[in-house]
Parts: structure tokens; C-alpha cells; sequence
């Protein structure tokens, strides 16, 4: 049934004497810009941040029945299993780190070594080693990683840290994250640097990761762990006494990584931390490595991971110059109050200081005191001494300053080679028995990964009106696929008495954008034609822009607003690109039901990155008797093995690689109609029709054992009537 709201808002409409039409000049606007669907560009915000309020209550609930040990070590047995899923684990395998130090700087009191270790087989980490030499070993050990900033490891405020805590008596070792100081993991020929900006390179690696079920946090998770095999591999250090501090990224690896990582005794993360009030639907992002999926639904949160760490010492500094962080203090607040019933509320801590995001001295000094008093036993030992910054070119472990120029892979390099281990090989079923096998699992792996509702609510329309535009009747209406979703919609209908065959048309550019060429010819030919604006595209894009959003190209793409949205379907645990699918089919249902309709003959066409969510609509819903792809992605298997990619993280389907490829889905359309048009590669160039057909050649086998071969094509065209002229044969192939 229906919402109350949904349905009041239909009355008010109807009650105000008629719907409103829009006042641009545009025939085929849809949405008036008045009234109830004015806020259509925040439509997607609007709905992602109702969803997550009531899990957050759930979790708050849940935290309130923790009264004793017992109650928290359930709580947590729950909590570590959905952490361990999230993050795509297991962790790879444990191999030799063949540890090289390049170069030692002897400063008297203390030494740094560069050296390099192998985390990964040929994935190399730059690392350096601060060591006492005053005094008695062993010391203790404390890993760094390091925040966001561009020189890595040799960045002045962690340089600092690094000198501080090794003139107290800590060996230090601070390493490079993927796509930082020596590890940038996107170079040009040259040596240049094609995309100068760690939250651009971690979200540039991270999204294909998502693919295949796998988090870049957790390889970043993974370089430390291998650190600290490194730290007890040394004589120097204490076995017992390993810590763990970073700030900002570094930070954030730090909270992630404790809840795994028994081995750290204390830990202090810096300048990270947010809310744990689940809040999605803002358009803010920082960057991809940090989003982790299904956290809503798993009720996983900064607070949980903070929480995670219990018994062990932990101390959060956190920077509030000019305001304060309402959502740290409240993470912390819930830690804290689990500490504390737990009976070691001393063991929590957190420190706020009136300077900006960074690893300044005025938070150094409480972090020193905090590994002080745990491995030391010293009540006041947070005093910085007076330290001695070395020149960034000395704390190189590399020839050229860029580690992949000299030796090893990428981390890109490293997924697609891990891609071709582990995607499941499928063979081409022999029958139609066997492709009913193939097709009954296939859909229960589209509903895993989809995520959407197993029984919506049935689309309710609101119609808008309709009038005659170039001498076609075109009605207009909003069609609700979810209570607070509404798609702009152009029915597009051919003259004529009787019932007639639809296509329903969408376009990533919006449903017109080719000037309405295509459904007025479809709909001339005989067609009815339903153009619809899925959620997000068209007259509801999101026009809100960030700082990044105006830089363009891949800062954009990556970091921008759409991003961020982006990510909240991700955290979410239900896609954009599955919210999209949900939509088409909504109109299908809605189609269905339509009595002017022949509704066993419905047809779909999805052009840009609307395409391959008509390939899912279609494996999904038989009622769709044929699909038409245009300008669609080849394979998400190409975002995995090309260095560069251009299509958005709103494209992605995540974990999708763990099962299957856009070539199971088209096979899965068999025997029914199905025309691949110009396929685009990861990078949206046409690609090649001979690699196109290569692709499909699994889908082409399922063709040939059902006897419908021709059903398959995979075409191209050039002009934009040769493209009308090419979708019309197919509807006349389908039809």
C-alpha cells in the first residue's frame, strides 16, 4: 500500500483545481519547479538521509542493553563478523617481506634507516625506521601510518612525530600509504605524476576494488600489519609493547585497523572520527578507502570500531580550532561509556586542542604522554624535546623518488591479476534445462547483490497532464517507484485505436536529450514510448557542486557530490545502480497494469550508463520481452584491468566480480531479443566491435544452445539517424 504521505500529496494536487504545469519553455519538462516537486535536485539527499535514522536507533538500542562483559563480547562476536564482511577479508596471504634497508642516517642519540618491504609479493612499501641508540632495549615498537599528504612519510608534522617519540625511546616506523610519497600508484612515461592528489589516487583505486568485493582500507590495514611483522622482527623491540598513531588517513587506519590487530597494546589516532549517527544523504566524501560497505544495515560505526579496541589503552585527539566536532565527541562519549561500564573508564580518553587538522606539536605532546604512561609507567612525559627535521630527499628509499618506476606493481596491477585468479569460471550451459539452472542463480545472485525490495509497493502516477507536442499526444506524470521517489516521466503515444506495444527509454543524460528524436520516431512507427528520468538523472540530477565538482575531471569524478552520493548507497548496501534498476522496474509494473498497453509486449532501451541497468532490468523481469544497450560500459571487468578509468562510482555494482560479468547477464536474456550498440570502454571510447564480440562471446554460446542466435546482435552506428534507423529494426525485431 501505498504511503499516506505519497497519497495526501495526490489529493492536495488534485484539490488545487489540476496539476501544474511547468512554466519553462521546455515542452518536454515535466516537474513543475513549484510546489511538490520542487526540491527534485535534492530528491536523492532527501531520501538517503530518511533511511539510515531508524538503524541508527536500532544500534543505540542495542548499546543500551550492554550491562556486563557477557553482554559486550555477544555484542562484539556480531559486530567483528559484519566488520570482517565489510571489509572484504580475508587478508592475503603471508609472505616473505624481504626487508631491505637502503641507507641509514646515524644521528647519534638515535638513527633512521630507509627501507623497503614487501607487504604483498611486488607490492613494495617505502618505509622508514627510527631507532634509539641511548639506553636499554628492547623499546617499544609504534607503527605509523600516515595521513594525506603528499610527501608521505617525509611530511614535516609526521617527521616530527616520528623524532619525538624515538628521543623518548620508541622504534618508529613510518611507511608510505598506496598513492603517497615513493608509492604513488598512477605514473606517466615521464615520471610525472598523473594524478597529484592521494584522495584522488585512493579513490581511483578503491572503486574497481569494491568490484571485486574487496576495500583498499583493508590493503591499507594489510602494509601495517606487515609493519609491525617488521617492528618484532627486530631485536630493538618489545613484542609487548607495540602501539599504533596516525592522523587524519593515518588516523583512520589506526581506528580501523586496532579492532583487528591484537598485537597493538595502545593506541592514539589523531584528527579522525566522525559521527556514529549514520548520516548519509549530505554529498560529502573523503575519499574512497574510507567508506565502508553495508555499514548501515551492519550498524558499524566510528564509535563501534573506538569500542573495538576494549580492554586496551585508547586515546583520541582530535583538533577544534574555530568549533568543535559534535559527532567526535559523541563516538568518543559512547566509547567511553562502554569502558567505563565495563569498569576501566581511565583507559578512554580524548583530548581536544585549538589548532587546525594536523599532527602539531599540541597534539604530539598527549600523544607522548598517553604511550608514556602505558609503556612506561611515567606520569608526565609529554614534554617535546628539541627536534632536528632532516631534508625530504634524506628519508628517500628510492633512486627516483617513485618506488614503481624501479621495481614492482601497482596495486591496479595487482587486482587485475587477482581478478583473473579468482572470478568464477562459468561454463556456457548446454541446454535450455541448463540455462534455466544458470538463470535461477543468476537471479539469486542479482538479488544478493541488488538489494532491492523482494515485494515493493506498487508505482503510483501522478499524472501532470498532457498535451500534443510536433503532433504527437505525450502525457505527462511523476511515477513514484518508492514512497519519496518520484521519476519524471513522457508517455509518448502512437495514433491509432487498440492496444499497443511500449518501449521504455532511458537515457543517463536525461530522457530527452536527443531532443525527443528517437521516441517521436519510435512513436510514429507505431510505439507507444515511455521516457523516464531514473532517480538522479535528468530533471532530478543533482545540481549541487562542491569545490571539487568545479575542478572537473577526475577530481570530480572521484571526490565530487555525485561521489559522495555515490558512497552512500555503498555504506548503505544498496547501489545507486541498484536503486536504478529498482526503478525500471517499477515502470515495467506500472506498464503492466496500463489497460492501453499490450503488456506482453514491453521492450527496453538504456543508452550511456543507463544501458547496463537495462541488461540487469531485463535478466531480472521477463516481462521485458527484448533490450536494446547503447553506449554501454563493455564489462566491468575492464574498470579492473585498465590503469585509467572515466565511468562513475554511480555505475559501479559492487562485489559484482565475486559472481559474475555483464556477459553471464546478457546470456542470461536468452533466447529473448538483445542489440549491443556501441560498447564503450572503461575510459567511454568506442571500443573496438571485435572486442566487443570477444566479450560476448559467453553470451553468444547461450544464444547458440537455445537456438536464437540472431537474437544477439552487437552492432554499431555513427550518425545519429543511422541510430534511430538501428532502433527501429530492433523494435521491429522484438515486436
Amino acid at each position: 500500500m501505498k504511503s499516506l504521505a505519497c497519497s495526501a500529496l495526490i489529493v492536495l494536487l488534485a484539490a488545487a483545481g489540476g496539476f501544474a504545469q511547468p512554466g519553462s519553455g521546455d515542452p518536454y519538462k515535466v516537474l513543475p519547479e513549484k510546489g511538490a516537486f520542487v526540491d527534485q535536485s535534492i530528491m536523492l539527499f532527501k531520501h538517503l538521509s530518511r533511511i539510515a535514522q531508524a538503524r541508527a536507533w536500532e544500534r543505540e538500542v542495542e548499546l543500551a542493553r550492554i550491562r556486563n562483559e557477557s553482554d559486550w563480547n555477544a555484542y562484539k562476536t556480531k559486530l567483528l563478523h559484519n566488520y570482517k564482511i565489510a571489509l572484504g577479508l580475508p587478508f592475503p596471504e603471508k609472505t616473505p617481506l624481504n626487508a631491505e634497508i637502503v641507507r641509514v642516517l646515524d644521528r647519534g642519540d638515535y638513527r633512521i634507516e630507509n627501507l623497503i618491504y614487501q607487504s604483498i609479493p611486488d607490492i613494495f612499501v617505502t618505509a622508514n625506521l627510527y631507532v634509539p641508540q641511548t639506553g636499554n632495549g628492547p623499546w617499544p615498537g609504534i607503527l605509523f601510518p600516515c595521513g594525506h599528504s603528499e610527501n608521505g612519510k617525509a611530511y614535516e608534522l609526521y617527521h616530527s612525530a616520528a623524532l619525538g617519540l624515538v628521543q623518548k625511546g620508541y622504534v618508529v616506523l613510518v611507511y608510505d600509504p598506496p598513492g603517497q610519497g615513493e608509492r604513488y600508484q598512477y605514473l606517466g612515461a615521464d615520471n610525472t605524476l598523473l594524478l597529484p592528489s592521494p584522495t584522488r589516487e585512493h579513490s581511483l583505486l578503491a572503486n574497481p576494488l569494491f568490484l571485486m568485493g574487496k576495500h583498499l582500507m583493508a590493503l591499507r590495514m594489510w602494509d601495517g600489519m606487515r609493519g609491525i611483522d617488521y617492528l618484532l622482527s627486530r631485536k630493538e623491540v618489545d613484542p609487548d609493547r607495540i602501539g599504533c598513531t596516525g592522523n587524519s588517513g593515518g588516523g583512520t587506519v589506526t581506528l580501523h585497523l586496532v579492532p583487528l590487530e591484537q598485537r597493538i597494546k595502545v593506541a592514539v589516532p589523531v584528527g579522525t572520527v566522525g559521527s556514529p549517527d549514520m548520516e548519509l544523504g549530505s554529498g560529502g566524501i573523503s575519499d574512497g578507502e574510507q567508506n565502508l560497505p553495508l555499514c548501515v544495515p551492519f550498524g558499524i560505526t566510528h564509535a563501534d570500531l573506538m569500542m573495538l579496541a576494549w580492554p586496551r589503552p585508547y586515546r583520541l585527539i582530535k583538533e577544534s580550532k574555530g568549533g568543535i566536532f559534535r559527532g567526535t565527541r559523541t563516538s568518543f562519549v559512547q566509547a567511553g561509556f562502554l569502558y567505563k561500564t565495563l569498569g576501566l573508564p581511565e583507559k578512554m580518553t580524548y583530548v581536544e586542542t585549538e589548532r587546525a587538522h594536523g599532527y602539531f606539536k599540541e597534539m604530539r605532546e598527549p600523544m607522548y604522554g598517553w604511550f608514556g604512561k602505558w609503556f612506561y609507567g611515567r606520569q608526565d612525559d609529554h614534554a617535546e624535546g628539541e627536534l632536528h627535521l632532516e631534508k625530504e630527499q634524506d628519508l628517500l628509499c628510492s633512486k627516483s623518488g617513485q618506488i614503481l618506476n624501479e621495481r614492482g606493481k601497482a596495486i591496479w596491477q595487482w587486482a587485475a591479476g587477482e581478478l583473473e585468479k579468482e572470478f568464477p569460471a562459468r561454463p556456457v550451459p548446454a541446454d535450455k534445462m541448463a540455462h534455466s539452472v544458470f538463470r535461477d542463480t543468476l537471479l539469486a545472485e542479482m538479488a544478493s547483490l541488488l538489494n532491492n525490495p523482494a515485494k515493493p509497493s506498487p508505482p503510483v502516477a501522478v499524472k501532470l497532464g498532457s498535451q500534443q507536442i510536433e503532433g504527437l499526444s505525450v502525457e505527462k506524470l511523476a511515477l513514484y517507484s518508492e514512497d519519496d521517489i518520484y521519476l519524471p516521466c513522457l508517455f509518448f503515444k502512437p495514433e491509432g485505436k487498440g492496444k499497443f506495444p511500449v518501449v521504455i527509454l532511458a537515457d543517463s543524460k536525461g530522457k530527452t536529450s536527443d531532443g525527443a528524436v528517437l521516441a517521436r520516431s519510435l512513436a510514429e512507427a507505431g510505439y507507444g514510448v515511455f521516457a523516464v528520468d531514473l532517480r538522479g538523472t535528468g530533471e532530478t540530477r543533482i545540481t549541487k557542486r562542491s569545490g571539487r565538482d568545479e575542478q572537473g575531471g577526475f577530481e570530480a569524478q572521484t571526490l565530487g557530490v555525485q561521489a559522495g552520493v555515490a558512497y552512500d548507497g555503498l555504506k548503505l548496501g544498496r547501489s545507486i545502480f541498484a536503486m536504478r534498476v529498482h526503478d525500471l522496474l517499477q515502470v515495467v509494473t506500472y506498464l503492466s497494469a496500463t489497460e492501453e498497453i499490450d503488456n506482453g509486449r514491453i521492450a527496453l532501451i538504456g543508452r550511456s550508463s543507463c544501458a547496463h541497468l537495462a541488461l540487469y532490468a531485463a535478466a531480472v523481469d521477463e516481462r521485458i520481452k527484448g533490450a536494446l544497450a547503447d553506449s554501454a560500459l563493455v564489462s566491468f571487468s575492464d574498470l579492473v584491468k585498465t590503469k585509467l578509468y572515466t565511468w562513475h562510482f554511480m555505475d559501479f555494482l559492487p562485489r559484482v566480480l565475486r559472481y559474475h560479468d555483464l556477459p553471464q547477464v546478457a546470456g542470461a536474456l536468452a533466447p529473448r531479443t538483445l542489440w549491443i550498440l556501441n560498447s564503450l570502454d572503461a575510459e567511454k571510447r568506442l571500443a573496438e566491435k571485435a572486442i566487443v564480440e570477444n566479450t560476448y562471446q559467453w553470451s553468444a554460446g547461450c544464444y547458440g544452445k537455445l537456438k536464437s542466435g540472431r537474437k544477439l546482435q552487437i552492432r554499431s552506428y555513427g550518425s545519429q539517424q543511422e541510430r534511430i534507423e538501428t532502433c527501429l529494426k530492433w523494435a521491429a525485431a522484438v515486436f
